[in-house]
């Protein structure tokens, strides 16, 4: 249903939330998986409404997503922050830093489900090795056809 596979360590918690947005309240399904205490895995996506992603442009939602994910942690301030593309689709890809948590994010805008891929860290960002086999196993699922 979510569309996605990834490559977790282990068995990830599967939660839904409905999330308050500039746009109203949205369901966000997520898929957490807590390697450690002080290191954490999260795929969510969230469908927005069709017609609210028709009449905004994909750059504007995605700093919007960007801003609102970073505002809930504490996120002030980035250091790296730029777009991407993933099979085509547009992204941003960012990392910033709350306190002592470090977090590296990809969002994705697949039509008008919004992707999120993150992994949290105390201390530290993740190895560039680590972050990069678990942004690299993230994959689009296409819809079977009936």
């Amino acid at each position: 249903d979510g569309r996605f596979k990834v490559k977790f360590a282990g068995v990830p918690k599967v939660n839904s939330d409905i999330v308050p947005t500039d746009v109203g309240n949205i369901e966000m399904m997520s898929f957490l998986y807590e390697k450690s205490v002080t290191e954490a895995y999260m795929v969510a996506y969230s469908d927005y409404p069709s017609a609210l992603v028709e009449q905004s442009s994909s750059k504007d939602m995605l700093i919007g997503a960007r801003d609102g994910s970073s505002r809930e942690m504490g996120i002030v301030s980035f250091d790296l922050d730029e777009e991407i593309e993933i099979d085509g689709n547009p992204g941003r890809y960012f990392k910033g830093k709350a306190n002592s948590i470090h977090a590296e994010y990809k969002i994705l805008l697949v039509g008008s489900r919004l992707y999120q891929i993150a992994i949290l860290r105390d201390g530290s960002y993740s190895m560039p090795e680590r972050s990069d086999e678990f942004f690299n196993s993230f994959q689009l699922v296409k819809e079977e056809a009936e």
